[in-house]
């Protein structure tokens, strides 16, 4: 299983760019990848989206930065020697989407599939597993995002600007702490499992 997280350059995969892909093989977690590439010609930007991930519209069109054709490449070779590809993710359908249409601008068929698993999902199922804990609401609709997850799982959020290696990095400490109430990578050991989560 792989966790990913890009950076774009605002949230429509065919009018945006990727800009940034970050990746960590789950079970192999030094295996990690990471790609700065320019935003593709002619796309929307999102002021929104820049001041999110820390870029500049002069720094994603940089010439010295790959394309985005060859990050995908570049991310394809990475993906070739993990045995299991499924994705993983804070929010894996935004990623996916924006991958399996950089495939298709590159005339590459993406070896991604459809399903993913999402750490929202899984803070959730376990929240009710604990049956007393209350689930945070706002607006009538679940409130748990990054923020929260992060906390729930005892290390700190993500640093600002987001990138997307560390996206991947954070969301892969998560994962393994949800999933098998352990810590997963050495940048986190210094922040202990919360018991809750202990197998």
């Amino acid at each position: 299983m792989i966790v990913v997280d890009v950076e774009t350059t605002g949230l429509d995969c065919k009018k945006n760019s990727i800009i940034e892909i970050g990746a960590l093989d789950l079970f192999n977690p030094e295996n990690r990848f990471f790609i700065d590439c320019q935003a593709k010609p002619h796309s929307e930007i999102s002021d929104f989206a820049l001041k999110i991930n820390g870029h500049t519209k002069e720094d994603i069109y940089s010439s010295s930065k790959p394309s985005q054709n060859k990050a995908i490449l570049s991310f394809d070779n990475w993906l070739r020697n993990i045995p299991e590809i499924t994705l993983i993710g804070e929010n894996p359908k935004f990623d996916l989407d924006f991958i399996a249409q950089a495939y298709w601008e590159s005339g590459m068929s993406s070896p991604l599939g459809y399903r993913t698993i999402d750490l929202h999902s899984i803070t959730i199922a376990h929240l009710f597993q604990r049956r007393r804990v209350e689930v945070p609401v706002k607006d009538k609709r679940l409130a748990v995002n990054s923020l929260f997850i992060m906390d729930y799982v005892g290390i700190p959020n993500e640093p600002n600007p987001h990138n997307g290696l560390n996206g991947a990095i954070y969301e892969a400490e998560a994962f393994s702490r949800l999933v098998f109430g352990a810590n997963l990578l050495k940048e986190f050991e210094s922040f202990p499992v919360p018991e809750y989560l202990k197998r």
